[in-house]
């Protein structure tokens, strides 16, 4: 007999991220050269911010009193045509497309002690510089990648450290909700879709939990 074999065009598939090893790899790497460019990676793998989000993020969004971070902006550089169609690019700071993508975010006792080593007394100032200026999302990217260059890690992309973040703190046992509003998705069904992907020896256990009820059961 043969069988058809449906093919699933919507299926999910499991985001990419660094296992534990890669990721203490990354952090003593950053302790060991703690820089405002490097502190970047920390901050996006302590709190799932996007590049652009990062590349917008000034000190006066951020709170080292009270251990929390303002999302309100992010930074790209936009791509149009001119009168005579001819192409050019110009760098945009606006509020994200969605109100959810605007949130506080609470920082960790360890990404709090390196923001204090880093801060300077300007709000005006960027994090990733502490100065004025900016930097591009497809700047700090090149940053980024010849960082990993350096370690004894896979070479993965830069969102993975997002997916990284989510993925830990769903494994820790951390409610849906919870990592859904700090990662400013439009709904908790995103969340899921992209980091819940039940292992077999978890669907394992969910189905031997009938075993356990027939073993209460009076004979």
């Amino acid at each position: 007999m043969n069988l058809t074999v449906p093919v699933c065009k919507n299926k999910n598939t499991a985001a990419q991220i660094y296992n534990i090893r890669e990721q203490q790899t990354i952090v003593n790497s950053i302790l060991t050269n703690l820089t405002n460019k490097s502190n970047g990676i920390l901050i996006s793998l302590y709190t799932g911010i996007r590049i652009g989000e990062l590349c917008a993020l000034k000190w006066s969004d951020v709170d080292l009193e009270n251990g929390t971070i303002i999302i309100s902006k992010t930074l790209q550089r936009l791509y149009f045509k001119d009168e005579i169609e001819e192409k050019h690019t110009k760098i945009s700071i606006t509020p994200p497309k969605t109100c959810n993508a605007i949130r506080e975010v609470p920082i960790s006792s360890k990404l709090t002690q390196t923001l204090e080593e880093l801060y300077i007394n300007n709000p005006d100032a960027y994090v990733l510089t502490n100065t004025e200026k900016y930097i591009e999302p497809r700047t700090y990217r090149n940053f980024y990648s010849q960082f990993m260059d350096s370690l004894d890690v896979r070479k993965l992309n830069f969102h993975c450290l997002r997916h990284t973040f989510s993925t830990r703190c769903i494994e820790s046992g951390a409610d849906y909700k919870t990592v859904s509003e700090i990662l400013g998705h439009a709904s908790v069904h995103t969340t899921m879709n992209l980091y819940v992907h039940p292992s077999i020896e978890q669907k394992r256990k969910c189905v031997e939990l009938m075993d356990k009820i027939n073993e209460q059961l009076p004979t």
